[in-house]
């Protein structure tokens, strides 16, 4: 095979051609209706190499549910999904309650006794901030420091 030149540049073309025959040994491309092209157009496609074992499993998957691959992958698909957002909830909800017991102010009501949290910026704050204004370290108290 030979690879035609363009006769007036004399470049390779990157068509190929048969030795004896000068025809192009590649087929050219076939026609396709163009309900064909948007189908495919819409609906691409997925190839997905795999190790024989998956393969066989997948196989005998598809004939035990009588579900073509499509919609095999469609309904793990699915599964998967519910599964990830179950964990989103789930650590949403562990995060908050670490980074609570961590960052929050916690006391006790002084009427009934249950405990409030103090969340930072909301009223409830700026009040904690001024009771604790007479507070101090408890070297600084022992020895006796004054403000600079």
């Amino acid at each position: 095979m030979c690879l035609d030149r363009d006769p007036q540049t004399g470049t390779r073309t990157g068509m190929r051609t048969g030795r004896r025959t000068g025809r192009r040994t590649m087929p050219e491309a076939r026609h396709q209706p163009p309900s064909r092209r948007r189908y495919a157009a819409t609906h691409p496609t997925i190839g997905v190499h795999c190790d024989r074992e998956t393969y066989d499993a997948l196989m005998a998957l598809r004939e035990r549910s009588g579900l073509s691959f499509g919609q095999l992958v469609r309904q793990a698909l699915g599964a998967l999904e519910m599964d990830i957002e179950t964990v989103e909830d789930v650590a949403t909800v562990v995060g908050y309650e670490q980074a609570a017991a961590q960052y929050r102010l916690r006391a006790p009501c002084s009427i009934c006794g249950k405990p409030m949290d103090i969340l930072a910026g909301s009223g409830m704050a700026a009040e904690a901030i001024r009771a604790l204004r007479t507070w101090g370290h408890v070297p600084c108290i022992r020895g006796g420091a004054s403000r600079s």
